[in-house]
């Protein structure tokens, strides 16, 4: 075996050597229509400034990313590595990409003035700002999936570069998304002949069900002082889908510049209101610019993101680059949605969208650079153009740059009917100028501008932008949620965004209100079909059916059931049957209903391209090829990108014995997707050569190049293929779930069509999950429905706790807590991994607090140098308010672990909590706390620990002491991870420092600081919290009893039942017993600081309250 892998890894090698070289020769092949022309890539290592992440949580995470685990470990220091590089240039830009960082683009120059278009951050700074944690800043990241940062963001993904025949140089980037196993891909070309970049790309869903549709590329560029956005609409809108004018906000601020968003927090505003294919930014000083240009139709959404331009944005400066050699980023993004839409958008016009089955999104984007214009004011693929006109004859200047060569004709038209015209004869980025008049025909002009035009190339007008105004309403009507429609649309926008349980509340409480809506019936259907529940959607379906027979989604999901029925040994799976491996399959009952339940979906053009996608496969597993090609031509027909269908017909065409055929659909699936491994590994079975082979081993080069083997071999079993599927498997890593699946198959193989002892010989036998009890479950998260199945069947024949752990972990996921717990439970104590008992405990929090405390403790005893297990354990004592406890294993972890930021940070919270001031403050002050985006809590403890130092003081009389804490207390030290805001909430201080002047005989310097606390809650307008008892009772201070009266008057209005609301009407009547009641309902125990109870600064209110006399 030792000498098969090192021949492998030798021929690898030499393929490796043959592909490069054959595309460099075919990179330097001179273009027919112009040899001087050319476009070129190297790929190479370069050396970068690294700060690298790693610690990657060994603790499931189930939900919207499961089965991704997430990155904790973050340096403060840099190291030097080396990272892939894939450079595209041609004679006016130049691109650089990085497929180990997500394929992201990493920065684009212009090559003749040496500026960047696309930000290139000079170091590689990742920080904890995504899904998974780990991501770094500029050039442009390829975000599919699901809200936020993409689990690939910081990770190596599939690619490809080639040379096209047009001159053309690629790099090809793609992933699956291994939660919704869709697959994305990116083709990142730059044309001979052009001055922009092209991003092409490639989104489908090969599953039987629907999932969420997010998508948006982020693009960088220096956030330099003279920056000018050029986003045409008339307003934007926020993630909560709410509307704002833009640029110029009420107040008059003119957004679009840079320098005006020097106010409130980091800002996020999605365009919109006007057709408009482009958008750019433009800076004055440098004359220069960026500008990216898509079919509106393609591609709705364009945002900007802006770091508040206040310290609290600017100190991700420095934790994102270092200077010299950048300055801080925006990003400007783009979108097939308005907007990047938040849970509450769902109450706007601007909702969440889902991806159907067997369908894709393709788009394409131009990225490009603005030269000596000296502004932007319309642009085409044609190039950028700027005009100046003040409205008097002859003053008009137009400046245009083109993108691409130009032999065309200039046409100036002017409001008097006279015009210009000028013969253009420009390459890529040859600035053109024309002032009126100087056509030759000056005494001719005698209006303003009235149009530009460029042949056919660009049309512009001053009534352009007014002309493309859109009026889709941006407000939505009055509307009952609780309705029929308000529950089923609340119902389906949990889906769309993977909230699954509770997509299936509301269906089931639309339901109780309509127990025959059509809509929801197929909708709780599809639910129950996600977690493996056919039977109950069945019947569902059957109702939906009862009302209405030809309804399309009823019919299709009715046949995905019913194919459970196809043949005995069918196991229910959400895309896939497991069928034992037999030559034919007798028809059953189940064929008929599946086949004439998608014949009526396919009626509908929604359903029509997945229906009879189904069907096809239907006849495949029957092995009528005949009926499956005929079927997989029509599903093509109404999709011609339909991955699937193409899949299907490739591997008809061979098991039938048409290789040519299949060699032809081999063809036809890399013209798509070049990044397709089935049609590579197709290749190879089809001629099974070392170079063929090769061609497929070598471009899975992702993150888990396991799963991108196991996904294969489940398709190939799925159609009983087990002898192909344990090729790939013998090919894979060697993680749990690919050493399961060997199990599985090599333990079912049977009949007339026996695995082979070749096949058999690359699957080592010593590592099977039965014989081999090292194999450790660590970083393994099993999440397809078909490894449940197969894992049942195995621990049927072997019980082992692996296999209940990882049914338990899968189990979970699909919302079955109740059977998970089980699982778990059925482990006992037999594993010696920590990470089993923390993931454990995490299932039973809420359940079994004796069980979570007895894991956490032996988690603990098994790795004490773990630091999660120490964080866990102090967590647990702090949500059971022992803080005692919690301070004493908080300390014994930093004895264990010295150092480690995130437990000294513990510690320090813990201090805190029992009112040891000193040292939690010393311990902060030690501290470099390197936060996630959002983060606040570092600043939030230090302020805490200062201002209840001073009220001790206070009590003690030691005023000037006091004072200096709450001086202490305003500041914001960078190095705790957060930076100083536009707008802080000093109340709390100001309050205190007013009642010490107050008691100390300085009424007005007293008074000052109490008039401040009451003007910044006028003016401010806080949401109703627990400060608002000081401002009331600044009030009595300042002799102002009944409008401190009024305070509380109307917070009683607004919450009658607020339980902080009555503490503090309590508190401020100075009436003891109802503010404990109103804290008993907080889950306050008597005597202790209520930390985590109420809001975030109740705890300091309700020791100032206690302490500092008024009344």
């Amino acid at each position: 075996m030792k000498t098969i892998h090192i021949a492998l890894i030798l021929l690898l090698s030499c393929f490796s050597v043959h592909l490069f070289a054959q595309v460099e020769t075919d990179n330097n092949t001179e273009t027919d229509n112009n040899p001087s022309l050319r476009a070129s890539f190297k790929e190479y290592s370069r050396t970068f400034l690294t700060y690298p992440f790693g610690d990657p949580n060994p603790v499931a995470r189930t939900g919207k990313i499961y089965p991704y685990f997430r990155f904790d470990g973050f340096s403060t220091k840099g190291i030097n590595r080396d990272w892939k590089i894939v450079e595209l240039e041609n004679d006016w830009v130049k691109v650089l990409i990085a497929p180990e960082m997500g394929g992201k683009i990493l920065g684009a120059i212009e090559k003749s003035t040496g500026q960047e278009f696309l930000y290139l951050n000079k170091v590689v700074k990742f920080r904890d700002i995504s899904m998974r944690g780990a991501w770094t800043s500029g050039g442009i990241e390829f975000n599919f999936g699901i809200i936020g940062h993409a689990p690939t963001t910081a990770s190596p993904v599939d690619y490809l570069v080639r040379s096209n025949p047009d001159g053309s140089v690629s790099c090809w980037i793609g992933a699956m998304d291994l939660t919704s196993r869709t697959e994305w891909r990116v083709e990142i070309r730059l044309p001979k002949d052009k001055a922009w970049v092209e991003t092409h790309a490639f989104w489908y869903n090969p599953m039987d069900l629907s999932t969420s549709k997010y998508q948006w590329s982020t693009a960088a560029a220096d956030a330099a002082p003279d920056l000018k956005y050029i986003f045409p609409g008339d307003h934007y809108i926020g993630h909560d889908g709410v509307q704002s004018p833009w640029p110029v906000l009420k107040d008059g601020r003119n957004i679009s510049n840079y320098v005006e968003n020097n106010y409130g927090s980091d800002h996020s505003y999605h365009v919109l209101g006007t057709y408009s294919d482009f958008f750019a930014g433009f800076y004055s000083t440098r004359n220069f610019g960026f500008g990216h240009w898509n079919d509106y139709p393609e591609k709705l959404g364009k945002k900007i993101w802006i770091w508040s331009l206040s310290p609290q944005g600017a100190l991700w400066t420095d934790l994102l680059t270092d200077q010299p050699g950048n300055m801080q980023y925006t990003e400007i993004q783009t979108g097939i949605l308005f907007n990047q839409e938040g849970s509450v958008s769902t109450y706007t016009p601007f909702k969440h969208m889902s991806f159907p089955s067997n369908t894709s999104e393709r788009f394409t984007e131009y990225w490009f650079p603005v030269v000596g214009t000296g502004g932007v004011t319309e642009v085409t693929r044609a190039g950028t153009l700027y005009v100046t006109d003040d409205g008097r004859p002859t003053t008009a200047v137009i400046r245009f740059c083109p993108l691409e060569f130009v032999k065309d004709t200039l046409f100036v038209d002017y409001s008097d009917g006279s015009g210009e015209k000028v013969v253009l004869d420009l390459k890529p980025l040859e600035l053109f100028t024309y002032s009126a008049g100087s056509g030759g025909h000056p005494s001719a002009v005698g209006g303003h501008l009235s149009a530009v035009r460029i042949g056919s190339r660009l049309h512009w007008t001053p009534s352009t932008q007014a002309d493309r105004d859109l009026d889709r309403p941006v407000v939505s009507p009055q509307f009952d949620w609780n309705s029929v429609q308000g529950l089923f649309m609340k119902a389906t926008e949990f889906s769309r965004q993977r909230e699954y349980s509770q997509a299936r509340d509301y269906f089931r409480k639309t339901l109780a209100k309509d127990p025959r809506y059509i809509p929801a019936l197929t909708g709780l259907a599809e639910e129950y079909i996600r977690i493996l529940k056919p039977n109950l959607a069945g019947e569902l379906l059957q109702t939906a059916l009862g009302l209405d027979t030809y309804d399309p989604k009823a019919n299709y999901l009715y046949g995905i059931v019913k194919k459970v029925e196809m043949v005995e040994g069918v196991e229910m799976v959400e895309g896939v049957e497991m069928v034992e491996e037999v030559e034919m399959v007798e028809e059953s009952k189940g064929f008929y209903q599946a086949l004439e339940a998608f014949g009526i979906s396919a009626r509908s053009m929604e359903y029509r391209s997945a229906a009879y996608t189904q069907i096809s496969e239907i006849y495949l597993i029957l092995r009528k090829f005949d009926q499956t090609l005929k079927y997989t031509a029509l599903a093509q027909d109404f999709n011609r990108y339909n991955i699937k269908a193409i899949q299907l017909e490739i591997l008809a065409n061979r098991l039938s014995g048409q290789k040519d055929q299949a060699k032809t659909g081999t063809d036809k699936l890399l013209a798509i997707d070049p990044l397709n491994h089935f049609a590579r590994f197709e290749r190879y079975l089809i001629q099974e050569t070392a170079e063929n082979l090769a061609d497929f081993t070598f471009l899975i080069r992702n993150e888990f190049p396991g799963q991108t083997y196991l996904e294969l071999a489940i398709f190939y079993a799925g159609f009983k293929r087990t002898n192909d599927a344990l090729r790939l498997l013998g090919m894979a890593p060697k993680v749990p779930e690919v050493t399961y699946w060997a199990d599985y198959l090599t333990g079912r193989t049977h009949g007339s069509s026996p695995t082979t002892s070749s096949t058999i010989s690359t699957i080592s036998t010593n590592s099977t999950i039965s014989t081999n009890s090292t194999i450790s479950t660590k970083f393994s998260f099993p999440w397809r429905p078909e490894t449940l199945r197969a894992i049942e069947a195995l621990e049927a024949k072997t019980p082992d706790w692996r296999n209940r752990y990882y049914m338990g972990l899968m189990r979970w996921n699909l919302d079955d807590s109740a059977k998970a717990r089980d699982l778990f439970r059925s482990c006992k104590d037999e594993p010696a991994e920590s990470h089993f008992y923390l993931t454990r405990a995490k299932l039973f929090t809420g359940y079994n607090d004796g069980m979570v405390l007895q894991d956490l403790q032996r988690a603990n005893a098994l790795e004490p140098t773990e630091w999660r297990t120490w964080q866990a354990l102090t967590g647990y004592y702090m949500g059971k308010r022992a803080w005692g406890q919690a301070l004493e294993t908080a300390r014994k972890g930093t004895e264990k672990i010295p150092g480690h930021m995130i437990l000294e940070f513990e510690r320090a919270k813990t201090e805190l909590y029992n009112h040891q001031y000193d040292k939690c403050l010393d311990i902060l002050g030690s501290l470099i706390l390197l936060p996630a985006e959002g983060a606040r809590e570092g600043h939030e403890i230090y302020r805490s620990a200062l201002i209840l130092r001073a009220l001790d003081n206070f009590v003690q009389k030691k005023y000037a002491r006091a004072l200096k804490d709450l001086e202490e207390a305003r500041k914001w030290p960078e190095t705790l991870g957060v930076g100083k805001p536009y707008v802080t909430d000093e109340r709390i201080e100001n309050y205190l420092t007013g009642v010490i002047f107050l008691q100390t005989d300085r009424p007005e310097e007293g008074a000052k600081y109490l008039n401040e606390l009451v003007n910044w809650t006028t003016q401010n307008k806080p949401a109703w919290d627990s400060p608002y008892v000081l401002t009331a009772l600044s009030q009595v201070l300042l002799n102002r009893e009944l409008e401190g009266d009024r305070f509380l008057t109307d917070w009683m209005k607004v919450q009658p039942a607020s339980p902080l609301m009555l503490w503090s009407v309590a508190a401020y009547s100075n009436n003891p017993s109802a503010a404990e009641k109103a804290l008993m309902r907080l889950g306050w125990k008597p005597e202790e600081t209520p930390w985590g109870l109420g809001d975030a600064q109740f705890p300091l209110v309700y020791e100032i309250v206690q302490k500092v006399v008024v009344r």
